[in-house]
């Protein structure tokens, strides 16, 4: 069984691999960000801003049930408007446009909904048919879930900018908690979504700590 996930998950690299290979710009050594920062109290109570849930916060049950209805709740999105969303997500807090963003995540609403009950909820088993159906096992949940996974990190850039601190350490909970949880059958194409959710919610962090007046994480 481990021996047929691993060569499925190379046969989705090498089917994935040309498509990345034409979109990713090459890069020269190791990416470097510059951040200013300011020193902030210890905040109270202790480890208020997590990046994870607590386990406290964490009810019984599966997440993947939950994950599929946002992922089938997810809009349909144009090629324009995803790219209206990266460039977003590129955009100094300081220039945001706060009201065309909003409007923006407002057809969102529902999916968010979903994302914060499943990331909290104390384990995830998607249970694919691989045994079955092998290469024709479909992950079709992956695609909408990463397109959330931009707009929820909207989201957290929003609430950052507009000094929403305890509203966006919720929102970056929910980013890394379903990172964890998208990769958690260890199949080589989840694992490469949930690094890339992750990294998207890395980015997330350093506006926090960039920003003024930001809390101590």
């Amino acid at each position: 069984m481990t021996k047929r996930l691993i060569n499925l998950g190379l046969s989705a690299l090498i089917l994935v691999a040309p498509a990345f290979a034409q979109t990713a710009p090459v890069q020269q050594g190791p990416q470097t960000y510059e951040l200013s920062f300011k020193p902030s109290p210890t905040p109270t109570p202790a480890l208020r801003y997590r990046l994870r849930p607590a386990m406290y916060e964490l009810t019984a049950g599966n997440a993947a049930p939950i994950y599929f209805e946002a992922a089938l709740l997810v809009p349909k999105s144009t090629d324009e408007q995803r790219d209206q969303l990266l460039n977003w997500s590129n955009t100094p807090l300081d220039q945001l446009p706060h009201d065309a963003a909003n409007a923006a995540l407002a057809e969102y609403e529902s999916v968010f909904v979903q994302l914060d009950t499943a990331a909290r909820r104390e384990y995830c088993r998607w249970e694919p048919a691989f045994a079955e159906q092998k290469f024709s096992a479909l992950l079709t949940h992956l695609g909408p879930l990463r397109d959330a996974s931009r707009a929820l990190a909207l989201r957290a850039r929003l609430q950052i900018a507009e000094g929403k601190f305890d509203d966006a350490a919720r929102s970056l909970q929910t980013g890394y908690a379903m990172a964890h949880h998208v990769q958690d059958d260890g199949v080589l194409i989840q694992s490469l979504i949930g690094v890339a959710i992750a990294r998207t919610f890395d980015g997330v962090v350093r506006d926090w700590q960039a920003s003024p007046n930001s809390p101590n994480l």
